[in-house]
């Protein structure tokens, strides 16, 4: 017996760290200018582009965290496999194609999106599995 099912618990917890980065995705998108000269003391609109492409690259590592969390405290290291073929892709692109930091920012957000669908296909699958053990 694995335990108890924790996925509505991981639900809830991906549902807030979301809210959370589409608020301050949102609160950037209609102050750009105002976050990036508090940021960095200068704003400028190719800055503001990137900052839109960081904030959507950073919604997914921020989600992703939080299911490596989730991994962690369940003892369940499987994860690991997808995460590190992940970082390797994304290096990789990184190294091969970085003709600009725009090009940088779409592989993070590419990469990243498609490691977070992939890790909640992998915990979802073990959720139910876990039900199946009751």
């Amino acid at each position: 017996h694995r335990g108890p099912d924790t996925t509505a618990t991981l639900r809830k917890s991906l549902f807030y760290v979301f809210l959370l980065c589409a608020a301050a995705y949102l609160f950037y998108s209609v102050f750009p200018a105002f976050v990036l000269r508090l940021l960095t003391g200068k704003s400028s609109p190719e800055a503001i582009f990137l900052g839109r492409l960081f904030g959507i690259s950073m919604t997914f590592i921020a989600l992703i965290s939080t299911l490596i969390f989730y991994f962690l405290s369940i003892h369940d290291l499987r994860y690991l496999k997808y995460l590190i073929a992940g970082a390797l892709l994304q290096g990789g692109l990184m190294i091969f194609l970085h003709k600009s930091l725009v090009q940088v920012q779409i592989i993070m957000c590419v990469v990243s999106a498609a490691l977070f669908l992939i890790l909640c296909a992998f915990v979802f699958k073990v959720g139910i599995a876990r039900k199946k053990d009751k």
